[in-house]
This record gives C-alpha cells, sequence and structure tokens, in this order.
C-alpha cells in the first residue's frame, strides 16, 4: 500500500481531534466569558439601584428643605385630643415673621375656624372643637393690611389619633367561659364607658359575620373588663365562631376593631374546645365604614 494513502486518512483524524479540542475550550471559554458577562450585569445593575437610591434620598433632602425655606414656620404641630365627649383639633406654630397686628387662624376643611393666640412665648396656639370624621384638614391664615398668607399643615387622621390598644384573654374552666379584656387610651385621652363583646359567626373575609350574641362586658376592680361567656348558644355541631369588640367612651364616641378580630373560639358539637385571642386596637367607627354592626 501506498504510504502517502495510509498517511492521509490518519492526518485527517488526527486533524478532526484537534479541532474537537479546540472546539470544547472554545465552548469553555464561552461559557465562562457569559458567566463573567451576567456577574457584571448583576454589578452593573446593583451600582444603578445604589445610584437610584442615592438620587432619590438626595431629592428629598433638597424637597425638605426647599420646603423648610418656603414654610411660614419654623416648627409646625397638629393633633386631634378628646375630652369630655368633645372632638378638637389643636394647632400649635412657630411662625418665622409675625408683625405686629397681623391677624392668624387656624381653619378647618369644613369651616371650622380659631385665632391663633400668643402664649407669650412665640408659639401662636389654637383650639378647634369639630365633629368625628375620618380626617380633617388644616390650613392657618395670616392676614396684615390686605396681605393674606396660607400654608396648609398635615392632615391629621382619626383612626391613628383615636383609638384604643387592647388584649383579650379566653377562660374555660367547666362550665365557666369568660373573656378578660385590658383596654389602654395611652395619649388619645379616651375614657371608656362600657365594652361588648360580640360573638360572630367565623368568616374567611376579613368582615363580621352574622351576630350570634352580644355580651356587655364589666369593669373589674382591676381595671379590666370582663365578659361572661358561660351562658352562650353554640351553633350546633363543629365550627368556629369569631369575637369583635366595641367600647363606648364618654360623649358617645365607639370604637371597635372593625378591621380585624380581637380572637376566636372552636367548638366541637356545641362545647367550647379551644381558641385563639391576644392584642387587637379598637379604632373610632365612621359613618361610612363598609360594614353594619
Amino acid at each position: 500500500m501506498d504510504k502517502k494513502k495510509l498517511l492521509a486518512p490518519l492526518a485527517c483524524a488526527a486533524a478532526f481531534a484537534v479541532l474537537a479540542g479546540m472546539d470544547l475550550s472554545l465552548q469553555g471559554q464561552v461559557e465562562e466569558l457569559s458567566w463573567q458577562l451576567s456577574d457584571y450585569r448583576d454589578e452593573v445593575q446593583e451600582l444603578q439601584s445604589q445610584l437610584d437610591r442615592s438620587v432619590s434620598r438626595q431629592e428629598a433632602a433638597v424637597r425638605e428643605a426647599l420646603e423648610t425655606e418656603a414654610s411660614l414656620f419654623s416648627g409646625a404641630e397638629t393633633a386631634l385630643s378628646y375630652r369630655d365627649g368633645e372632638l378638637a383639633v389643636e394647632v400649635s406654630v412657630v411662625p418665622k415673621l409675625l408683625r405686629q397686628g397681623e391677624s392668624a387662624f387656624a381653619v378647618l376643611d369644613t369651616g371650622e375656624s380659631a385665632p391663633l393666640t400668643d402664649g407669650g412665648n412665640g408659639r401662636l396656639t389654637a383650639s378647634i372643637p369639630c365633629s368625628l370624621r375620618e380626617e380633617v384638614a388644616v390650613t392657618t391664615v395670616f392676614t396684615y393690611e390686605g396681605e393674606t398668607r396660607r400654608e396648609a399643615l398635615d392632615t391629621l387622621y382619626a383612626a391613628d389619633s383615636l383609638y384604643l390598644d387592647g388584649e383579650l384573654q379566653l377562660r374555660g374552666e367547666e362550665d365557666q367561659v369568660a373573656v378578660s379584656l385590658r383596654l389602654e387610651s395611652g395619649d388619645s385621652g379616651i375614657e371608656v364607658d362600657g365594652a361588648t363583646v360580640e360573638v360572630r359567626e367565623g368568616t374567611n373575609d376579613g368582615t363580621p359575620g352574622p351576630l350570634i350574641q352580644a355580651i356587655p362586658a364589666r369593669q373589674a376592680p382591676d381595671g379590666t373588663w370582663e365578659a361572661d361567656l358561660s351562658g352562650l348558644e353554640l351553633p350546633e355541631g363543629n365550627g368556629w365562631v369569631c369575637l369583635w369588640l366595641s367600647a363606648q367612651a364618654e360623649g358617645g364616641l365607639e370604637l371597635a376593631c372593625y378591621d380585624y378580630p380581637a380572637g376566636d373560639m372552636d367548638f366541637t358539637d356545641g362545647q367550647l374546645s379551644g381558641g385563639s385571642y391576644g392584642s387587637f386596637v379598637l379604632r373610632p367607627v365612621f359613618p361610612d365604614q363598609p360594614f353594619s354592626r
């Protein structure tokens, strides 16, 4: 056999082997470069996110500085108070400029107003009685020789200012079932005149089910409220009921845990078999709340 004809196939096979090796090597390099590119892309995205956050913080700081510079006041505070059955908006401001003879008023979005008076320390204050509503917008008005200056203050939300923090405990001993309530008013100044435990059918949509029984609570010597559920007629069979709470403050203000129940009870064959309970918040009940108690 011709030696050249014998070497030609071997040379081709060797060339293919070399090419295959080069292809595998190139594939490995491509994969490595792809991973590096992915890492670089992640690093760039993270840098972009950091830059965006930094710019956002700087913009917020600039806006705050501009608002402070443009404000009529070096300090301003608003709050809602509830005393003796009346809701009032409390306003306190420190004007940067107050000219001799200039009049100053605090005005609510519903029209009620009161003069801002100086207590002698450069701080002007006003207390404006108003009806119970979900939010109250306050504007200050300064007038001097036909010139009027206005500035809107922070809007007040009754649910954020008037509330009761509470804790519920469920006690079951033989045939006696009782609920113990602790109600704290904090800085809201709300004095509780009464409390009610509403036992309602359990629902899964976060709203109260049909009322089974409303049980008034009585205040104990230690300040807690106790409701006896021993005579409660539970539905037949197995299931669960929810405990919704409401409280009545002096002057007629009603508060309720209308966002979620304060606890629930499981029952088997009409007998209490367990339950869950804990902390809750009672907030003012407004006429336009999404369900009727």
